[in-house]
């Protein structure tokens, strides 16, 4: 009996070491604040997409930070009733990777499924950081169609950065709220926006919006939808939106940053919009305003509501424009558009696609170097100053293309063909 006690004693004993260790370990991830997708069960099933999904959205409803390792995750849309794989919630206050090697995976699903293939986003999330971490949305242009769907969405209080995203069926990336900043990331392959700002459904505006340091290079194999088209806006802007500043990006697209506003309320219509610094590499339009006329209570995007301000932009194509002008008007100040070969034809430097007068814009301090047309057809009462000309030497070409009233003070011309072509509407 003495040794039947004696080691039933150091069972005991032992069996309270071992709970002791694990309450101190569940101490330690307590005091390390953060989870991991593996805590919830990640890849104990072996590719088994419903439970690692699952696991991964318990850890995002953790409360705790959650960290991904350094490998791939595949996702799946769990549902009909769900558009995204992955719903943070506001829940989780940080979302990291490791960078250039965690990757968030969607798995799309087969045709037959069409609920699935319609939808394409991996994660929504509001009130976090996001960093690290490489969104694969997993379209393939040569199988599957393009789309209106996010990838990923980030609404109020959230930092997005150090991320890449390719392969997304619509937009890399949407902003639906306020105060979101945007910075060091990598966009591709998208089949809409690489970066889509809008508020839709509600009273409220957007406001507070940095987008800065990126890089975005479009693919129009990614744009196959006959719906979409092509020409879709790298960066859109899109309304109820206000305070949005974009700066020091580096962009390749046909359309590289579009602000686009309806003209049926003065909410619909993004205000407040700074574009400076980047660099826009375009083979349509560098800078596009565009005012929807569908329905036209007379509101218009002005050059009050957008600012472009020290760009560089390079038309790469024929039939480019470095900014274009839709039923809007702005303020141009100190930017440097120019034809990156000096001989692509029937290129404009500043251009109004509008049949209409669109009123006054400001178009001070510029250089325009290389293309056909330095500036055409602004509004009534346009100013432009301080402009300089350079270049601008093909056949049926002028530095300033007039059909309304301007002020012209104080541009120089240097090697231009023509200044000043006046052509008035009748």
């Amino acid at each position: 009996m003495f040794f039947k006690g004696k080691y039933f004693i150091y069972w005991m004993i032992l069996i309270i070491i071992i709970i002791m260790a694990i309450k101190i370990q569940d101490l330690r991830s307590n005091t390390n604040g953060f989870v991991t997708p593996e805590d919830y069960g990640y890849g104990k099933k072996y590719n088994n997409l419903d439970d690692n999904t699952k696991a991964i959205n318990e850890a995002l409803q953790s409360g705790k930070e959650v960290r991904f390792r350094a490998k791939t995750y595949t996702v799946k849309i769990p549902s009909e009733n769900k558009f995204y794989a992955l719903e943070a919630n506001g829940k989780s206050p940080r979302i990291r990777g490791v960078e250039g090697k965690t990757i968030l995976k969607l798995k799309l699903g087969k045709d037959k499924k069409k609920f699935i293939n319609a939808k394409s986003g991996i994660l929504v999330a509001w009130n976090t950081e996001i960093s690290g971490i490489i969104f694969d949305g997993g379209f393939n242009y040569k199988r599957h169609k393009a789309n209106l769907s996010s990838m990923v969405n980030v609404g109020y209080n959230s930092k997005v950065y150090n991320c890449r995203f390719k392969n997304s069926k619509g937009s890399n990336l949407i902003i639906s709220n306020s105060n979101v900043h945007v910075f060091k990331n990598v966009f591709s392959n998208f089949g809409d926006h690489a970066i889509y700002i809008i508020k839709e459904y509600t009273d409220a505006r957007s406001s507070n919006i940095h987008i800065y340091n990126n890089e975005i290079d479009e693919n129009n194999n990614y744009q196959n939808s006959l719906s979409n088209g092509e020409v879709r806006g790298a960066v859109k802007i899109r309304d109820n939106v206000e305070n949005v500043y974009i700066s020091n990006n580096k962009i390749h697209g046909d359309e590289c940053i579009l602000v686009s506003g309806k003209a049926i309320s003065q909410k619909s219509v993004p205000s407040k919009i700074h574009i400076s610094s980047n660099r826009l590499f375009t083979t349509y339009s560098g800078v596009h305003l565009d005012t929807e006329l569908i329905i036209d209570n007379g509101y218009r995007i002005t050059n009050r509501d957008v600012i472009a301000k020290d760009n560089l932009i390079y038309l790469q194509n024929d039939n480019t424009s470095g900014i274009s002008l839709s039923n809007s008007r702005g303020e141009f100040t100190k930017n440097y558009i120019t034809s990156v070969s000096l001989q692509n034809t029937n290129t404009t430097g500043i251009t109004n696609f509008s049949t209409g007068d669109t009123e006054s814009s400001i178009v001070t301090g510029n250089s325009f170097i290389g293309m056909r047309v330095g500036i055409y057809a602004l509004g009534t009462d346009s100013v432009i100053k301080d402009n300089k000309f350079f270049n601008i030497t093909e056949k049926g070409g002028c530095a300033i293309y007039l059909y309304y009233n301007n002020y012209i003070k104080k541009n120089k011309f240097i090697k231009c063909l023509e200044e000043v072509k006046e052509k008035r509407e009748n």
